[in-house]
């Protein structure tokens, strides 16, 4: 409440800093999401904490449907920016109404536990997931402070959030994930535990081809969900999109540095990370506008995820191997081109991309980049 109350003071003034008098409206209405939004958080760490993972992804899930249901009907009636978000508020408050419906922690009970023992070990957790956050939307407020219009804003949302859409299975897969890793270690099957490792690296580049699938056809997906007044938004998601891909390598691999016990390497890769993002942005976008913003969005998430692979080759003694690397990169250039020369507008949109995407699985088979193990480990996931 004391962040809300804040921005709601300060909404005058960060108006006044960014020459756009109609953001002080836009920034008040925004802070009313802050409290639902603590308490939804709050909620999900406690449905994680006891270990009921199912209820926690269903509460995730039904948050990122909402904001595209609210959204996408708020902006269609006419409602633009306001309507987008009014769109985000009500998410929130319908994640918190399911979190609440699965668990009621009292809201006023006194504790005798010591903070200060939980902040020893996730000071350093809490600074990398600050940093990450402020490195993911950093680029939408530097392209708006210098010099980009509320329009070009509301163009290269559109496109930042379709990119982040993969991030919603990192929120569902890593509670369960860090779980799993930290039974085996508990278990002493070390060995158990960097396959498992593994796996997660390969199966976050297994998604590489589909994001090429949505690169070749951004222009069509975007049309078909917004209408043609965001068309412009579909060159900045081909972009995007590869940049949202590295973010949920980045996502994962820090989710096995914490079960590795090693939090400050979190942090020591998301701090120079939000740094070189803020650089780049400041240097590249007064003279690229949002395409500059994208490309420096992509290629710092890009050099992040490479760190990030280091990072865990050097504590879990895991990593891809080349062939690995080639097989999913070609698959990646097919699904581009595949979907940049076939045209379609309309439901064949969707069937376009079913007809694609069954094809690069396909490819997965044929060309043995998924062998019986890992056919095995995917129907784990997702059954």
């Amino acid at each position: 409440i004391g962040f809300m109350i804040l921005f709601w003071a300060a909404a005058p003034f960060l108006a006044r800093g960014f020459s756009e008098p109609s953001l002080e409206k836009l920034i008040r209405i925004f802070a009313l999401e802050i409290p639902f939004f603590a308490v939804a958080a709050v909620h999900q760490n406690i449905l994680t904490g006891i270990g009921r993972f199912k209820e926690r992804a269903i509460a995730r899930a039904g948050h990122w449907f909402a904001t595209f249901v609210f959204v996408m009907t708020l902006v269609n009636m006419g409602f633009s920016v306001e309507g987008a978000i009014w769109g985000n508020i009500f998410a929130s408050l319908i994640e918190f109404g399911i979190s609440r419906f699965y668990i009621r922690p009292a809201f006023f009970y006194p504790s005798n536990f010591r903070m200060r023992l939980l902040w020893d070990y996730s000071g350093f957790l809490f600074l990398s997931a600050f940093c990450l956050l402020l490195r993911t939307r950093a680029d939408l407020f530097f392209l708006k402070g210098l010099g980009g219009s509320i329009a070009q804003a509301g163009v290269y949302a559109t496109a930042q959030n379709i990119s982040l859409v993969p991030t919603i299975f990192v929120m569902a897969f890593s509670p369960v994930l860090l779980s799993t890793l930290m039974g085996l270690i508990k278990k002493g099957d070390l060995t158990q535990a960097r396959h498992l490792a593994k796996d997660v690296l390969r199966f976050t580049f297994w998604l590489l081809p589909f994001a090429g699938l949505l690169a070749g056809m951004s222009r069509e997906l975007i049309g078909m969900i917004f209408g043609s007044t965001y068309l412009s938004a579909g060159p900045l998601l081909s972009i995007l999109i590869f940049g949202g891909l590295a973010l949920v390598m980045i996502q994962l691999v820090l989710t096995l540095l914490i079960a590795a016990e090693k939090p400050k390497w979190a942090f020591g890769i998301t701090g120079p990370l939000l740094l070189l993002t803020l650089l780049g942005h400041f240097l590249v976008i007064p003279h690229y506008s949002a395409l500059g913003a994208a490309m420096v969005s992509t290629l710092t998430a890009l050099i992040g995820a490479y760190i990030s692979v280091i990072a865990v080759k050097k504590f879990w003694g895991v990593g891809l191997e080349l062939p690995n690397l080639l097989r999913t990169g070609l698959l990646c250039v097919a699904g581009y081109g595949l979907a940049a020369l076939w045209s379609a507008s309309g439901p064949f949109v969707f069937i376009k991309f079913l007809l694609i995407a069954s094809f690069l699985i396909s490819g997965f088979l044929i060309s043995g980049e998924l062998n019986p193990q890992e056919i095995l480990f995917l129907k784990g996931i997702f059954s």
